[in-house]
């Protein structure tokens, strides 16, 4: 009888955990990695002391982007040469535009880019305000010759020849280009693919 009475009881156990288990419950997936993520992307730090955190997601907003460039020149011997345009919709109103060129880890220091050639890096910020009339008014923000902005590529994964992941530092002071007494302070970290 305590045999019956115990096997019973293992069977309703294992049908109670049986029914406990259910398909409709929800599943969290895990965040992909950055190589398996098409749509990876993030932007960390300020803009005039104000803290922006930015993190792409599959499918819909992305405001970390990559317009990448691969550049075929076979006279200068490389097959091709990589260049990482990135732009960051920072919020309804400003926009971050970098240029990096010679995607290898390192420190480089980026000037205007009123007077750059092909394969020179460059860094801008465009913002959009109401003017005074009403109407939409656009400024736009550079280095200034004698206070470059420190760009500091701190990781860079390549996937294939023209694939790369990048994550980078970005620290300086970008001016307006009418009006140089106007400045935005930068100090920021990001990453794109």
């Amino acid at each position: 009888m305590k045999k019956k009475y115990f096997v019973s009881l293992i069977g309703l156990l294992c049908l109670i955990a049986m029914s406990s288990c259910s398909n409709d419950d929800e599943i969290s997936p895990q965040p992909k990695s950055k190589e398996d993520d098409i749509w990876w992307g993030y932007f960390k730090g300020t803009i005039n002391s104000e803290e922006i955190s930015l993190k792409n997601s599959d499918y819909s907003e992305h405001p970390v982007k990559n317009v990448r460039e691969s550049i075929h020149d076979t006279s200068s011997g490389n097959d091709s040469i990589n260049i990482m345009n990135t732009d960051i919709l920072c919020n309804d109103t400003t926009a971050l535009f970098v240029v990096l060129y010679d995607l290898n880890p390192g420190i480089r220091y980026l000037i205007s880019s009123k007077r750059l050639g092909l394969y020179d890096s460059c860094i801008k910020m465009v913002t959009q305000r109401k003017g005074i009339d009403g109407k939409s008014q656009k400024s736009y923000y550079v280095p200034n010759e004698n206070n470059p902005v420190k760009v500091e590529i701190t990781d860079v994964l390549w996937l294939s020849q023209v694939e790369p992941i990048i994550d980078v530092e970005v620290d300086g002071v970008l001016y307006n280009d009418v009006n140089p007494e106007d400045s935005i302070v930068l100090n920021a970290c990001y990453g794109v693919r």
